[in-house]
């Protein structure tokens, strides 16, 4: 590294919290260029995986309905809510992979490497963990009543 480029690096708080580590991309382009594509099409496979989840809330799981103990079970508004959120975190994952691909193929372009995804990507992975994790525990207190 030349001693402009040290004084334009950002210190490590903002790379780790706020963007992308860039480091300098010497070769190994193909590599680089099916990674990208591999990560691109990490985020199409999880928005179709979700979007799988938000169709069988909606076709299969019947939340209506009374447990065998008269308590009330979960409504089918609040399965189409659930299924809805499916729909819009499958949105946000294609967005944030082609946004994703298009920032990586810009900076392969500028001849730069990328070391760690982005802040974007971990915000997406924190909201479809929370969004699974409540939906399976809204079916598991759903299929308690059953049991």
């Amino acid at each position: 590294m030349s001693a402009e480029d040290r004084g334009k690096i950002k210190p490590l708080f903002y790379q780790r919290w706020l963007g992308q580590i860039e480091i300098d991309n010497e070769g190994s382009t193909a590599r680089d260029y099916l990674a990208r594509e591999r990560n691109f099409l990490g985020w199409l496979k999880l928005s179709v995986t979700l979007v799988v989840i938000g169709t069988a809330f909606i076709l299969h799981f019947n939340l209506g309905g009374y447990s065998s103990d008269g308590g009330v079970m979960l409504s089918r508004a609040e399965g189409k809510v659930l299924s809805i959120l499916f729909y819009v975190l499958a949105f946000v994952c294609v967005v944030a992979g082609v946004s994703g691909h298009l920032k990586i193929t810009s900076d392969l372009r500028a001849h730069k490497g990328f070391a760690q995804s982005g802040a974007l990507a971990h915000l997406v992975f924190v909201a479809v963990v929370v969004a699974v994790a409540t939906a399976s525990i809204l079916i598991i207190v759903r299929n308690q009543g059953s049991i």
